[in-house]
């Protein structure tokens, strides 16, 4: 049995895409990668907003650093 390979334009597509649109416009994925990226897309997002309202800031590259040290 293969396995199959994931796909890092589904895993990761803030690095692929530049925008969701970018995803439902993409005619090599199928519906369910569609929604998985949408979904991974999402999941990033919310990660980084609770990051910075945890005290967090993000630099450019998109790496973020406590500012609050005890």
């Amino acid at each position: 049995m293969q396995e199959k390979v994931p796909n890092a334009r589904v895993t990761n597509p803030e690095d692929s895409f530049t925008s969701p649109a970018e995803i439902a416009k993409d005619r090599d994925l199928s519906r369910d990668q569609k929604v998985a990226a949408l979904q991974n897309w999402a999941l990033s997002v919310r990660r980084r907003v609770d990051s910075v309202s945890e005290g967090m800031t993000t630099y450019p590259e998109g790496t973020y650093t406590n500012l609050h040290r005890c």
